[in-house]
């Protein structure tokens, strides 16, 4: 079987469009088909947004599906003798196709060859003609819905990660919380300890006092030195419990100074969160468009 060089007249027909608000549509022609060696009868198919090198390699191998016939290329021009599609016809056929990229599309036509100089059309062939047109607008169709669950899968990517951000943010203001309530905990505790150690030295100062009296009052050496040693005990005493009144009131500082900067975090992350929920709002807004988008495709 060849293909004849003898062009057909004919004016290309729009029959099947995917028109979707906010996305280019799926379109499928009848019209003539331009190739090196003449002009006949065929169908173009648009597919948007899709990859050149995806079409190229899908529609090669669906072509030579079921046969041993290989497609040759030249230029752009997609030939195959021989092609078993039985979803057009029973018997071998022939395919003329062309790919090109023009405005964000792919634009595969198509020539269908039955027999020898009898080529699928809208006035020649009304039942191959049908066929031809669910066969390649499902192809199409196809992979306009694979790119679209790719886009699905990307924003529902992207939501899924910012709702783990602001679930971030939110453990973090939680963490933060505990942290100043179990600061002021410890202060609370600090203080109680503080007046207690005070309590302590002043009862040890009052004691001090007592046995210094008392130390007066002694004539005998070895009671002097007896009560001398008693009350330096009693002072190291003092002075610890002072010293420990000095570190706590600095672990209170210290405390406070978390508690303040913990706030000033907090609001941080509450300024953070109100962001990133507007961020989810806005992506959610995105998985809706791209499953409006997919559905759409799908349905059709």
């Amino acid at each position: 079987m060849s293909l004849l060089s003898k062009p057909l007249a004919g004016i290309a027909v729009l029959f099947l469009t995917i028109n979707l608000a906010g996305q280019k549509p799926i379109k499928l022609t009848d019209k003539q088909i331009n190739f090196k060696h003449g002009e006949y009868p065929g169908f173009e198919l648009t597919i948007p947004e899709v990859a050149y090198e995806n079409i190229s390699k899908d529609w090669i191998k669906k072509i030579e599906k079921g046969t041993k016939s290989e497609i040759t290329i030249d230029g752009g021009e997609y030939t195959i003798f021989g092609a078993q599609i039985n979803e057009i016809y029973s018997e071998p056929i022939n395919i003329y196709s062309i790919l090109s990229s023009r405005d964000s599309a792919v634009i595969l036509d198509v020539t269908i060859e039955l027999k020898p100089k009898e080529f699928v059309s809208r006035s020649q062939s009304e039942q191959e003609f049908a066929k031809v047109k669910t066969y390649l607008f499902e192809f199409g169709k196809e992979h306009y819905a694979n790119l679209a669950q790719e886009e699905l899968k990307t924003e529902e990517k992207q939501l899924k990660d910012l709702e783990k951000d602001l679930e971030s943010l939110q453990n973090d203001k939680t963490k933060m919380e505990k942290l100043i309530v179990a600061e002021k905990n410890q202060i609370a505790e600090n203080n109680d300890k503080i007046t207690g150690l005070k309590q302590d030295s002043q009862n040890l100062n009052d004691q001090i006092g007592k046995e210094k009296s008392i130390l007066i009052s002694l004539e005998d050496e070895e009671a002097k030195k007896e009560k001398e040693s008693q009350i330096k005990n009693l002072e190291k005493e003092k002075e610890k419990a002072l010293k420990e009144v000095e570190n706590l009131q600095k672990k209170i500082v210290d405390s406070n100074a978390t508690i303040d900067r913990t706030t000033l975090e907090i609001e941080t992350n509450l300024r953070d969160q109100s962001a990133k929920v507007a961020e989810i709002d806005i992506q959610r807004q995105a998985v809706s468009k791209a499953e409006n988008k997919l559905n759409t495709i799908l349905n059709y």
